[in-house]
């Protein structure tokens, strides 16, 4: 069936497996703290007046905005970007634009545009699954400020299937410090549950010279892959 766009498919699907991590922290956070998964853009940025104006855009959690493609045949899509102190990236191409603009982007069929808010970091998984395999590792995608700033993400990890409780289930803090000279970043973690996985690798964008440290330690790129072992996580309070 529509073999002509079959490849596409399984790309925007092996997509969706990759942001897995992101959606159900997305989840999570609904449940405990009553915030919506798929937000309206003046949600975020109700200080700018043009976010009010009628749109096909949302936010998915608070970090990306979401620029739907609904015109047969469209290859690319206005696209207006809320006013930002830091800016966005686009998720694919990681281009940095400026908030309070309206920007043309690229939209094939096997990438809709999505932009991530400067400061962000989006978890994802690094294997692709498969019938046979069905392995976790963990990836922290960075979206840094272009100058200076900080911020934070929790990512919330359970088996999925036990009753929340201290022991079925940790928090992994990050606290996103970046500075001109360097990046740093600060992984705590809390409760019982034993990750599934033994290592996390961060990413930052393929232009981005700066250094990373992470809990003190500089971090060498391998494959643009920043390697950190989550054993090395210190204990949150």
């Amino acid at each position: 069936m529509y073999p002509e766009v079959a490849e596409d498919i399984k790309h925007l699907i092996k997509f969706r497996y990759q942001l897995t991590p992101y959606l159900y922290n997305a989840l999570y956070e609904a449940h405990a703290y009553y915030r919506p998964i798929i937000r309206p853009v003046f949600y975020e940025f109700g200080g700018d007046e043009k976010t009010f104006e009628p749109s096909d855009d949302f936010l998915l959690g608070d970090a990306m905005l979401v620029a739907s493609v609904v015109d047969k045949g469209a290859t690319t899509r206005q696209v207006y970007l809320p006013e930002c102190v830091d800016g966005w990236y686009d998720y694919h191409t990681e281009n940095w634009y400026e908030g309070g603009q309206t920007v043309l982007l690229p939209a094939p069929f096997d990438k809709p545009p999505l932009l991530v808010k400067a400061g962000s970091m989006i978890p994802m998984n690094d294997d692709q699954v498969t019938f046979a395999t069905r392995k976790e590792t963990r990836g922290m995608k960075l979206f840094p400020h272009t100058l200076e700033g900080q911020s934070e993400y929790t990512l919330f990890e359970d088996d999925g299937v036990s009753v929340i409780s201290d022991t079925s289930c940790a928090k992994i803090h990050f606290v996103l410090t970046v500075a001109t000279n360097q990046i740093d970043v600060r992984v705590t973690k809390t409760g019982g549950y034993q990750l599934p996985y033994e290592q996390m690798n961060f990413y930052l964008p393929a232009n981005e010279k700066r250094p990373l440290f992470v809990n003190g330690q500089k971090l060498e790129s391998r494959d643009g892959r920043f390697c950190f072992l989550v054993s090395e996580c210190e204990e949150g309070a």
